[in-house]
Order: structure tokens, then C-alpha cells, then sequence
């Protein structure tokens, strides 16, 4: 039993590959697009899936530019968190 789980853990490809796959139903024929298993497969995929849109980015942006002070961390939060009872007992560990 060992052995199969050896050879089966070899050959399994991990979740995130599906991504080299993409599909597209055209005038009621499924179309495949195969992409190189790296990286550079992933990014391409990526790029075909989610086109670029200038409104898309921009709403992005906006969105952005409304919470980005919200999202940084100061040093007085540092140091509030320096301070914590939780980061206390964490370095005791």
C-alpha cells in the first residue's frame, strides 16, 4: 500500500494547475486552451480570463485610495501590539 501512495503522491499535480486549463463554449463547441505548466502558464491564463478594463481598474483604485489609510500600520500600532497580553505569551514560546 505504501508504494501506490508513493507513486500516486509523485503523479498528483497540485490544485492550482487547473488554472492551465481554460475553457470557452463557442457557437455550442467547448474550445480548450492549453497553457505551459510554470509560471509564465499561470500569468497567461490570468490575463486571458481577466482581460484589462481601464473603468474596472480605476472603480479599483477609487476604492483603494478610500481605505488605503485605514490598511497601514503605524508605529503606534506596533507598539500597541508590542504591548498585548498576546504578544506577551507568544514570546515566552
Amino acid at each position: 500500500m505504501g508504494k501506490i501512495n508513493e507513486i500516486v503522491k509523485k503523479n498528483r499535480k497540485a490544485p492550482y494547475l487547473r488554472s492551465f486549463v481554460q475553457s470557452k463554449l463557442a457557437s455550442n463547441k467547448a474550445e480548450f486552451t492549453l497553457y505551459q505548466e510554470n509560471i509564465d502558464g499561470l500569468i497567461t491564463s490570468l490575463i486571458d480570463r481577466y482581460p484589462f478594463n481601464s473603468s474596472l481598474f480605476n472603480q479599483v483604485m477609487n476604492e483603494w485610495n478610500k481605505h488605503s489609510n485605514d490598511l497601514r500600520v503605524t508605529d503606534s500600532d506596533v507598539q500597541t501590539h508590542k504591548n498585548s497580553p498576546e504578544a506577551k505569551k507568544a514570546s515566552l514560546h
